[in-house]
């Protein structure tokens, strides 16, 4: 078995086979073990996203229910990010507060130049505020990109190629099956020249997309645990 996600399309409605007989062979995994395995994985992102990609007709995850879960998590990084940038102006602020007018040592400079780099670092790991309109649209690109992945051209989305009569790990994907995404085209999906969009928003499409696709290998990692 390459990929338990996969085992998800039997739980889709099917039509009926009248041509199958009593001597017909029974399959390894029935619809009802594949479901109980999926309540062994617990409710989250990671498998909503995997049930969205593999069973869109089933397990109640609708696009709204999910993307109403990863902007709480949008919001908590974002909220994160924001505090540090706080936490670093205002260390720095005591720091200078604490000294006075008294001498200041060459330890001590060296302290407060540590922290405005630092406050210089929350600012450059810091993402834009109040573009809710840019996030609810890069939310819904990095859901996009995920269920129609960019599949390797080499070996078609299959990860091994063949080389004479071996198969062999494509070397173009390096066994992903998927082929990167360019910044032009992920700054095309949120409506934003590739300028803006290496300037402001790759820093949280990468991470958002990092994310989601760390949850979706976690739950299938469960599934396929509780299915052996």
């Amino acid at each position: 078995m390459t990929d338990v996600r996969k085992l998800l399309a039997r739980l889709n409605p099917t039509t009926v086979k009248f041509d199958i007989g009593s001597g017909g062979g029974v399959p390894e995994l029935t619809a009802q073990d594949i479901a109980a395995a999926l309540a062994f994985v617990p409710d989250g992102i990671g498998r909503d996203m995997m049930c969205l990609i593999w069973w869109p007709h089933g397990a109640g995850v609708t696009r709204r229910g999910l993307d109403e879960k990863i902007a709480q998590l949008l919001h908590g990084e974002l909220s994160k990010r924001v505090h540090a940038v706080q936490d670093a102006k205002l260390a720095l602020a005591f720091l200078e507060g604490r000294l006075g007018s008294r001498f200041v040592s060459h330890a001590t400079q060296m302290e407060i130049r540590k922290a405005k780099l630092q406050i210089e670092t929350a600012k450059m790991n810091c993402w834009p505020l109040e573009c809710a309109e840019v996030y609810a649209t890069l939310r819904n690109a990095v859901i996009d990109e995920l269920m129609e992945p960019n599949l390797c051209r080499a070996c078609g989305g299959r990860c091994d190629v063949r080389d004479g009569d071996l198969v062999v790990t494509c070397e173009q994907c390096e066994g992903s099956g998927i082929a990167p995404v360019s910044d032009r085209a992920r700054a095309h999906r949120i409506g934003r020249s590739q300028t803006t969009y290496l300037q402001n928003w790759r820093g949280p499409y990468e991470w958002l997309h990092r994310k989601l696709s760390e949850a979706e290998a976690e739950a299938r990692t469960l599934l396929a645990k509780a299915l052996q």
